[in-house]
């Protein structure tokens, strides 16, 4: 944004004009004070000289309304107008008015006024840089021909109707360079289920980076915003995408490198359980694995859960020993390194059930005897400790979510067991289920979920992203200390294509693509294959040695706890050289960071 008059000229030009002493020293406070950043002293100075000196007192307040960090356009123009009155600044004032952007860009003028097209594309627009050869102009078809020019807008709607919230979401996402599939966990609503698939990822993506916001479930894609809150949106992406901030608040200090990460991955995936047993045994740096076999006995089918609990003696969970003798040899060779990992996964939906966290949460009774059985399951078989992984939890539930991880930590500490709890990513204050700063004062560790961004229900693409999860790492060390922190990390990948997607295992990728041959995508380091098969067209993405090896750098250079993997079974033999390469600084792909 272009000043309206550089402050040494202002001063040099207000001094030759203001002859009573008091507008000299009031009209000189207030210049003073704009130059030091003092913004509302200077407009404090500027209104006591307005009985004085209006025209200069007037000069004086367009400068300060008009600057970036008010941006309040419509009082610089007010007082600009009065600037055409005086011969002595009527040039100036008309040439700055020329310039001024218009007040639809003004993030405080009219801020309870539905939101256009034309005051969005202003609004976001004012706050982006010009190519030298453009001159702002004060008026909203100068920005609607920018947002045209580039794309950002087709002009086919009236641009003084109001714009509904999905066409906001787009046009963030293409200002911005959002990746529409930049999310991990989908948010359950209600009202976008009939939406093409890519515009419920895309509304999924500005929730997951907290640019918009849902009530209640719904997202309302063709409902509309106000200025206000629009204006809200674009400061945060500013602050996100635009001019990340070099000072973040971090919780605690840096630490010292972290060269032998804590390793946890879990049970779960689609390898037999002997295999999963054999891959347990071959590894003994991994310091932990999560157990993926105690679920609720009410998201069993009646007959299968009443069975398995009369073997297992339980009310509320079930356990790996009820489940056929292949879980419970994974169990027995995990020994002493196994996390009971419970939460609301729901066997036949084949979902994370966020009613039945809803109804477990508004029970306190059901949650003290879920939390003290669970401490008595994991006692009588001498595990380490208890992982929560509590997905999808609606946002009106945070403050009873946070109160059930503090209960199950009282529980889980008295006989000293850890807990860890798994916390799906975001990268800035998203008000969703999970309070962070409250979890992480009651766990002895928190897992970021940072994978599965691309998965059977979105189009082909990278499982996890390591330069999102950059971003993820930085506002999660200004919400919890550094080395309580698992960064997720993904050894599997998935295999698209018309007769529906499948996961497969790096070992299964790297014979494909030695079969097939592959690239490497640049941003994600995944290899990606593409092949034909019975006249059918397939697409590969999976984690190769770079990808493990560059989020291993991220635990070194933080200070984070370690990573928590998932899953057993689906690693290739470089796995954990790559991951010490990482966490060495042996090996950390160049230039890859985001």
């Amino acid at each position: 944004m272009k000043k309206i008059l550089s402050l040494a000229a202002t001063l040099s030009f207000v001094l030759s004009i203001s002859t009573p002493t008091e507008a000299i020293s009031y009209n000189g406070q207030g210049w003073l004070a704009y130059s030091h950043h003092d913004y509302q002293g200077a407009i404090h100075a500027f209104t006591l000289d307005r009985a004085a000196d209006p025209y200069g007192a007037a000069w004086g307040l367009a400068n300060v309304y008009e600057n970036s960090h008010l941006r309040a356009f419509a009082a610089a123009r007010s007082n600009l107008l009065l600037l055409l009155k005086s011969p002595l600044y009527r040039a100036r004032a008309l040439h700055s008015l020329a310039q001024l952007p218009p007040d639809s860009a003004d993030p405080s003028f009219q801020p309870n006024a539905l939101l256009t097209y034309s005051d969005a594309v202003a609004l976001a627009l004012s706050f982006r840089s010009l190519p030298a050869n453009e001159t702002p102009q004060g008026s909203n078809a100068f920005y609607l021909a920018m947002a045209k020019a580039r794309g950002l807008y087709s002009g086919t709607a009236n641009p003084n109707a109001a714009a509904p919230r999905l066409f906001l979401a787009q046009f963030l996402s293409k200002l911005y360079g959002i990746d529409v599939y930049s999310y991990l966990r989908p948010f359950s609503l209600s009202d976008i289920q009939t939406l093409p698939a890519q515009q419920q990822m895309l509304i999924q993506s500005m929730l997951g980076t907290g640019l918009m916001t849902a009530n209640g479930g719904q997202f309302h894609p063709f409902g509309f915003e106000t200025r206000a809150a629009f204006a809200v949106s674009i400061a945060k992406a500013n602050a996100l995408f635009a001019h990340p901030s070099p000072d973040l608040h971090y919780v605690t200090p840096p630490l010292p490198p972290v060269t032998t990460p804590y390793l946890y991955m879990f049970s779960a995936g689609p390898e037999t359980n002997a295999q999963k047993s054999a891959d347990v045994a071959l590894h003994s740096q991994v310091n932990a694995y999560g157990i993926v076999g105690y679920p609720f006995i009410s998201l069993f089918p009646k007959g299968a859960a009443k069975t398995r609990q009369a073997i297992d003696q339980t009310h509320d969970l079930l356990t790996p020993f009820s489940a056929g003798s292949g879980l419970a040899n994974l169990a027995q060779t995990i020994g002493s390194r196994g996390f009971m990992v419970i939460g609301n996964y729901n066997s036949v939906t084949n979902q994370s059930d966020t009613a039945f966290a809803t109804q477990l949460l508004s029970d306190k009774h059901r949650e003290l005897a879920v939390a003290s059985e669970a401490v008595q399951i994991a006692t009588r078989e001498h595990l380490s400790g208890i992982t929560l992984d509590f997905e999808n939890i609606a946002s009106t539930d945070t403050s009873a979510y946070s109160q059930f991880v503090a209960l199950f930590a009282q529980k889980a500490h008295a006989v000293h067991l850890k807990l860890m709890v798994c916390v799906p990513e975001k990268a800035s204050a998203l008000q969703d289920g999970y309070n962070w700063q409250a979890i992480a004062k009651s766990a002895d560790m928190v897992m970021l979920i940072t994978y599965d961004e691309h998965n059977p229900n979105t189009k082909p693409g990278a499982v996890e992203d390591a330069t999102y999860d950059d971003w993820v790492i930085k506002y999660a060390l200004t919400q919890m200390p550094a080395n309580k922190i698992l960064l997720g990390m993904a050894d599997y990948g998935y295999d698209w294509s018309a007769n529906g997607t499948t996961e497969i295992s790096m070992p299964q990728g790297n014979a494909l693509a030695h079969t097939y041959g592959y690239h490497i995508d640049a941003r994600s380091q995944n290899r990606v294959i593409s092949y034909s098969s019975q006249g059918v067209q397939h697409t590969v993405w999976y984690p190769s040695d770079a990808t493990v090896t560059t989020i291993a750098s991220y635990v070194r250079d933080y200070g984070l706890k370690g990573l928590a993997i998932w899953h057993v079974g689906a690693e290739d033999a470089g796995f954990y050289q790559a991951i010490t390469r990482g966490a060495t600084g042996a090996g950390t792909a160049a230039g890859f960071r985001g």
